[in-house]
C-alpha cells in the first residue's frame, strides 16, 4: 500500500540517520587497514572491501535523495534500513561472523527503523535483523565446518525485538509530547489574539509601557483619547 510522505523538518530523524550512515560508511574503509591482521584468519579482505565500497556510495546516493526531495516516505525509511542491515550482516561476516564487532550496528540500525518507522513495519525490521543473522551463522559454521551457536544468534535476535519495542515506545512519546506542546501553542496564540481584539473594542482607554518606558501596547480609545488615532 503505497503511503504519502511527511514534509521533512530541517533535521529529520531520517536526515540525521543519512547522516550517521554516511560517517559510518566512510569509518568502515577506514578500518579496512587495521582488520588486514594475520591474526584474524577469517577476515575475507575482497568480500568486505567490495561491501564497504558498495555502501558508501549507497550512502552517498541515500543522502543526496533524502536531503533534496521534499516528502520523507515510509517506503523510504523502510528501504534504507533493511538495506543497512543486510550490507551489515555481509560486513560482519566478512570480519569474523558473529563474533565481529560489527553486530553492534545491527542494533543502531534496528533502534533507528524502530524510531523512524512506526508499527508492524517497524517491527519487520528486527525480523529482518533476526533472520540475517540466523542465516549469517548457518553460512558461517557450514563454510568453516563449525558448530553453529544459535544461542548468541537468539540472544542477538531477542535483543533486536526489545530494541525496537522500545524505540518505538519512545518515538511515540515524544510524538505525543510534541502534539501537546502544539496544541499548546496554538491554543495559547488564539487565546492571546482574543484578548488583543477584547483590548481593541474596550471603551477604556489602555495603555501598556514596558519598564523603559516604551509603549508595548494601546487600544483604538487610548489612542483617540491623545490624538494619536488617524
Amino acid at each position: 500500500m503505497i503511503q504519502t510522505g511527511n514534509q521533512p523538518t530541517k533535521w529529520s530523524p531520517l536526515r540525521i540517520y543519512a547522516t550517521y550512515r554516511l560517517l559510518l560508511s566512510a569509518l568502515l574503509i577506514l578500518l579496512y587497514p587495521a582488520l588486514l591482521s594475520p591474526h584474524n584468519p577469517l577476515f575475507y579482505k575482497g568480500l568486505y572491501l567490495g561491501g564497504a565500497l558498495s555502501y558508501l556510495l549507497i550512502c552517498i546516493a541515500a543522502a543526496l535523495w533524502v536531503f533534496y526531495r521534499t516528502q520523507e516516505s515510509k517506503q523510504l525509511k523502510f528501504s534504507i534500513t533493511a538495506c543497512d542491515i543486510i550490507i551489515i550482516t555481509v560486513l560482519a561476516h566478512a570480519s569474523g561472523g558473529l563474533n565481529s564487532h560489527l553486530t553492534i550496528l545491527l542494533v543502531v540500525a534496528v533502534a533507528a527503523g524502530g524510531i523512524m518507522i512506526a508499527g508492524r513495519a517497524g517491527t519487520l525490521i528486527a525480523a529482518i535483523a533476526t533472520i540475517a543473522v540466523l542465516y549469517e551463522q548457518i553460512h558461517f559454521s557450514l563454510k568453516h565446518s563449525t558448530n553453529a551457536s544459535f544461542t548468541e544468534a537468539g540472544l542477538l535476535g531477542i535483543t533486536f525485538f526489545a530494541v525496537s519495542l522500545l524505540s518505538q515506545n519512545i518515538a511515540k512519546q515524544l510524538g505525543e509530547s510534541e502534539a501537546r506542546a502544539s496544541r499548546s501553542e496554538a491554543s495559547m496564540a488564539a487565546w492571546q489574539s482574543i484578548s488583543h481584539q477584547v483590548i481593541q473594542r474596550m471603551r477604556t482607554g489602555i495603555i501598556v509601557l514596558s519598564p523603559q518606558g516604551e509603549l508595548f501596547l494601546a487600544n483604538e480609545t487610548a489612542l483617540k483619547l491623545l490624538g494619536l488615532s488617524q
